[in-house]
């Protein structure tokens, strides 16, 4: 198995969700769900098809690597996440500014 390459110890994430993406992912790769080879693809797939010239535009990439590679492995049913999408859709809307989003 190889090791994911962690980002330098001082670094930090222009976001709390771009570090809830990193570790979900690591959280993944470490339960053995996939290895890190076919993540990289995976992002390297979706970087390539997008301009990515933001630190969101990077993450959201990541996220979509990390669906699409997780949907290939048959971790995630469509319809599921395509419900779950939806509810989070409804909730983040109906959300006060300033306030917790929950489903």
């Amino acid at each position: 198995m190889t090791s994911p390459a962690l980002p330098p110890a001082d670094s930090q994430f222009s976001a709390p969700w771009h570090a809830q993406a990193f570790a979900l992912c690591l959280a993944l790769y470490e339960a053995g769900i996939f290895e890190w080879s076919e993540f990289s693809d995976a992002l390297g797939v979706e970087l390539a098809a997008s301009a990515v010239a933001t630190d969101d535009e990077y993450y959201q990439c990541y996220i979509d690597a990390l669906t699409r590679l997780l949907g290939t492995k048959q971790h995630l049913d469509q319809p599921q996440l395509n419900q779950m999408i939806a509810r989070w859709r409804h909730a983040y809307l109906s959300t006060a500014h300033g306030s917790p989003v929950t489903i």
